[in-house]
């Protein structure tokens, strides 16, 4: 089994300058953030939505898998990002009692066991041919509870997702 965690900054970990101009329309919307993603108020308190695995946009076999927590706010931003790049994917929402991704790692609500349950009461085994699940770097410390459900983790430090520069190539 092979373990990927992204390390560095999205420009020096591409390598090559054609692929690099693949992943420009990513980087574009990280430095348009503003203009592309919602405004998000701080909220006084967490709010939650429905755990469970969603479908953004029209995904299929080999569609990524990414998961998230169940704040209200980590799904609006997300999923405008995933929009804005127009990517195809399934999300996984598990319970964080609506905190976002990192204050849910901090207090102890993000966690292996909960991935597992999801893909366990779910079917999204049978909607894709990979076991490649895409979480954020805040919850990498969950690798190995995800990894005894026979899913290969790829953790990325970052506070959004870029598409499909976090899948091993191959």
């Amino acid at each position: 089994m092979r373990i990927f965690i992204w390390t560095g900054s999205i420009l020096e970990n591409i390598p090559s300058s054609r692929i690099k101009s693949r992943y420009m329309k990513f980087i574009k919307i990280v430095m348009d953030a503003r203009s592309i993603l919602p405004e998000v108020p701080i909220p006084e308190n967490p709010v939650a939505v429905e755990i469970g695995v969603f479908a953004i946009g029209e995904p299929d076999e080999a569609s990524p898998v990414l998961v998230t927590g169940n704040s209200l706010y980590t799904h609006a931003v997300v999923g405008a990002a995933l929009t804005a790049a127009d990517i195809n994917c399934y999300l996984v929402s598990i319970d964080t009692d609506g905190y976002t991704v990192d204050m849910a790692a901090l207090l102890s609500l993000f966690s292996g066991e909960k991935v597992r349950t999801i893909l366990e009461n779910s079917n999204i085994e049978d909607k894709v041919e990979h076991r490649i699940l895409i979480i954020p770097g805040f919850a990498a410390a969950s690798k190995r509870d995800v990894e005894e459900k026979n899913w290969l983790e790829s953790s990325c430090r970052s506070n959004l997702y870029y598409g499909d520069s976090y899948l091993p190539s191959g």
